[in-house]
């Protein structure tokens, strides 16, 4: 996962809490400009996620069996060739996003 997740590497069935901060000018050259996520569970709320750039998603990266709740967060001009902001690369791989 070297070249996963520029500023988060989520993996092993973790499930982390994630809130209030903001993830800027972050790059992965795979997968996940800000947070690469690999058959974990974490939830994410209140965050930002700005300018960030990956392969495939360039703010959030799912991978390999990953659920992950994404709560109140902001997506400003990320980057990527695959989901600028978000990207599913996995079967099994699910995400639920709400914003209040």
């Amino acid at each position: 996962f070297f070249d996963q997740g520029g500023a988060v590497n989520i993996t092993g069935r973790s499930a982390p809490f994630i809130d209030n901060c903001i993830f800027s000018n972050n790059t992965a050259s795979s997968d996940g400009g800000a947070i690469m996520v690999y058959d974990a569970q974490p939830e994410i709320t209140n965050c930002r996620f700005i300018d960030n750039s990956a392969m495939r998603g360039g703010a959030i990266s799912l991978l390999s069996g990953a659920m992950a709740q994404v709560s109140d967060c902001v997506f400003e001009g990320n980057q990527a060739d695959d989901g600028g902001a978000l990207a599913l690369n996995a079967v099994g791989s699910t995400i639920s996003v709400t914003h209040k």
